[in-house]
């Protein structure tokens, strides 16, 4: 999982250096289980977001058929509390 935010960089500096900034969408990078939010959390999210990138997560295997996403709470739990600091914190430039 390392270097997430690293090339959520490169891609935000080539997109502004030609003239198009993008937004960088990091998307289904792993797959997302009840037990593995730490990891998540500091490994994709953090790096992530602190790049200026967004994400979406992937619960491979429960795309179709999950009904009860408080399975997930802990997961859902650290992206609002990273989204809601870079939105209070990070401006754009």
């Amino acid at each position: 999982m390392a270097g997430y935010g690293a090339e959520v960089e490169e891609w935000r500096t080539k997109s502004a250096s030609a003239g198009r900034p993008l937004v960088v969408s990091m998307d289904e990078l792993a797959t997302a289980t009840p037990t593995n939010a730490d990891q998540q959390r500091k490994g994709i999210l953090w790096p992530t977001y602190l790049s200026g990138g967004q994400l979406e997560w992937y619960v491979k295997g429960e795309e179709l058929t999950l009904e009860d996403f408080r399975r997930y709470e802990d997961l859902w739990r650290s992206t609002r509390h990273a989204r809601s600091f870079v939105e209070e914190n990070c401006r754009s430039g």
